[in-house]
């Protein structure tokens, strides 16, 4: 095989190979440059996948592009909409820790 690719995406469980014999349930894995199918390295190609509890979220996966499909190695979960932290600044400018925060 090639070199593993590094690609970040949002997990879908949604019908592949619609009109086929294949037709199923199936992760995809939606990134900026399209969706890919998505199933682990050493997986299953159909029935249940360990990506199905993951459909709507965010993750990185290092892995192998074959075709239409994602061979994925490992994994990461990624945080989807961060929000900006408070301004609990003190008057030095500085951003006080957990444990300095009393009396704010």
């Amino acid at each position: 095989m090639s070199e593993t690719v590094n690609l970040v995406g949002l997990v879908r469980v949604e019908r592949v190979a619609k009109g086929s014999k294949s037709s199923r349930r199936a992760p995809v894995l939606v990134t900026a440059s399209g969706e890919l199918l998505l199933r682990m390295l050493s997986g299953e190609s159909f029935g249940p996948s360990e990506f199905d509890a993951l459909d709507g979220q965010r993750i990185s996966a290092e892995g192998y592009r074959d075709g239409n499909q994602f061979l994925v190695v490992r994994y990461q979960h990624q945080e989807v909409g961060l929000v900006a932290a408070p301004d609990h600044s003190n008057e030095s400018g500085m951003i006080p820790s957990r444990h300095d925060t009393a009396g704010y």
